[in-house]
């Protein structure tokens, strides 16, 4: 499988556009509309570990437009919790939906994650208020 395309933002802090700025291209569309309630259509268990598991995503990784990714993702894990036989491609798929929103440490370093408003205490103790 080919590697996936790195962002137009991305490309612009590497400065990959500074010899050659004919290349850029536009931006990828991004939503602004929250995840939103789990679908109708799943079952009680299902709509649990959809609320339990986008609270424990980083703030703006999931939006409207992930709502399906998000859903596959919340039906593999329900079938992994009821504790049916979970297959190899079952586990490869649920490391990939794990991957693109960012649940590990290691994939949330690859995110382009919005900048937080809210002052970090801890910086503030280390290195006090500016």
């Amino acid at each position: 499988m080919s590697p996936r395309p790195t962002p137009v933002e991305v490309k612009e802090l590497r400065g990959a556009y500074l010899n050659h700025p004919n290349r850029r291209k536009a931006p990828a569309p991004k939503s602004t509309r929250p995840l939103g309630a789990p679908y109708a259509w799943m079952n009680e268990d299902e709509r649990a570990l959809w609320v339990e598991i986008a609270n424990d995503l980083a703030p703006g990784v999931a939006t409207s437009a992930d709502r399906l990714a998000f859903a596959g993702w919340v039906r593999l894990a329900a079938r992994f919790k009821s504790g049916v036989q979970f297959t190899a491609a079952d586990h490869s798929q649920f490391r990939n939906y794990a991957s693109m929103f960012g649940a590990s440490p290691a994939d949330r370093a690859k995110l382009a994650l919005p900048k937080s408003t809210e002052k970090d205490e801890l910086e503030d103790e280390f290195f006090g208020e500016n």
